[in-house]
């Protein structure tokens, strides 16, 4: 809470492949690639002596899978590359199983049939590495491949189909139905998932877009620390558990700031505002609480801090201020410091704090007024 992450300047769509969708990719994966292999390996075997040519492929597909497996051991910080290259050897092979489809027929199997059974045996091929593409690959490059993808399974089925023809392995209309039951189903699953990323697109962006002004409703836009309302809320929240352990508050203000504006303009003050809002962030804890509470004036809360520390951390910060080079000459901090007291209420502990803050601008600037402790 104490150093916000810088907002971005305009939205756009969240990546699919964050590092938590990652490691589920690479376990599913990881889990599918051996056993798919082990399986296409025992294929092989079974429909060596029957179908020699579906058992080269299944064979060739086994291969692949438990490469991808050793691949995914051997280069852990590389799954990814890994199962992409797989995937596209996968490709590969599919493509020459479609250009072997009507050779890998069982014997005997008529012309009239042969379109007709291979609508069954590629159909889920084509279907399968669409998926694919969406899941392993990221926009834009998930579509074209997907349709790279899918033309070349059209045209090399259309090349396998001809070939059959003029061998009488296959009638024409057979081919031509094969064709179009092919580009139908597949075209329109492609256009499915474009319209499912689309879906997607939109929902990151308008998430990006919700988390982006929920930051600025929070955040102060110049220095990036909490504003006064979320300031507030926090502490508030605070106050509530206060019973439990020690809670401090400093308020901080910069010494006669008007006069860096008037001298040097406002740009440069902000820029000063900017620098102190950094240096406060280096002297904070990760659960403390920093904002500006408006103007030049600031407030650090600290939870879990009795009064002496919180008092020391103040002094710390006045001297790294006092010692920074701003650019504008000599730049001082006036500090408060309260600790929650029994009976106290979000906006005493405030109010006692920054009445030592223009106690201690009274008292000659440059210094910090801790409260008594009661």
């Amino acid at each position: 809470m104490a150093a916000p992450a810088p907002m971005p300047t305009s939205p756009t769509p969240s990546p699919i492949f964050t590092p938590e969708y990652v490691r589920a990719l690479e376990r599913v994966v990881g889990g599918i690639l051996p056993v798919v292999g082990v399986t296409e390996v025992g294929r092989a075997a079974l429909e060596w002596t029957t179908h020699p040519l579906e058992a080269w492929l299944n064979l060739l597909v086994g291969i692949l899978f438990l490469l991808g497996t050793a691949g995914m051991a051997l280069f852990p910080r590389s799954r990814l590359l890994v199962i992409r290259l797989a995937f596209l050897g996968l490709v590969g092979l599919t493509l020459a199983f479609e250009a072997l489809g009507y050779r890998l027929l069982p014997p005997g199997t008529g012309a009239a049939d042969a379109a007709y059974l291979l609508t069954g045996h590629h159909l889920y091929l084509s279907l399968v590495l669409t998926v694919c593409c969406w899941l392993l690959f990221p926009p834009p490059w998930a579509p074209r491949l997907a349709l790279a993808v899918y033309v070349a399974g059209l045209v090399v089925q259309g090349w396998s189909g001809g070939a059959a023809l003029l061998a009488g392995e296959a009638t024409a209309g057979g081919v031509l139905s094969l064709l179009l039951h092919q580009a139908l189903v597949g075209g329109c699953f492609y256009l499915l998932m474009q319209v499912l990323t689309l879906v997607y697109v939109r929902q990151a962006r308008l998430e990006q877009e919700r988390t982006r002004l929920d930051r600025f409703a929070h955040l102060d836009p110049l220095t990036n620390l909490l504003n006064r309302r979320a300031f507030d809320q926090a502490l508030g929240t605070a106050a509530g558990r206060a019973d439990a352990g020690p809670l401090s508050l400093i308020t901080f203000d910069i010494d006669a700031f008007k006069n860096v504006n008037d001298t040097h303009g406002h740009p440069v003050g902000d820029r000063v505002l900017r620098d102190l809002a950094d240096l406060a962030r280096r002297e904070a804890r990760a659960d403390d609480v920093l904002a500006r509470w408006g103007g030049e004036e600031f407030a650090w809360l600290l939870p879990g801090v009795d009064l002496a520390a919180a008092s020391r951390c103040a002094e710390r910060l006045r001297a790294a201020v006092e010692a920074h080079d701003f650019g504008v000459g000599r730049v001082t901090l006036s500090l408060g410091v309260a600790a929650w007291q029994s009976g106290d209420t979000p906006d005493t502990l405030f109010q006692r704090a920054d009445d030592l803050l223009y106690v201690a601008k009274r008292g000659g600037r440059n210094r910090v007024e801790v409260a008594l402790a009661s």
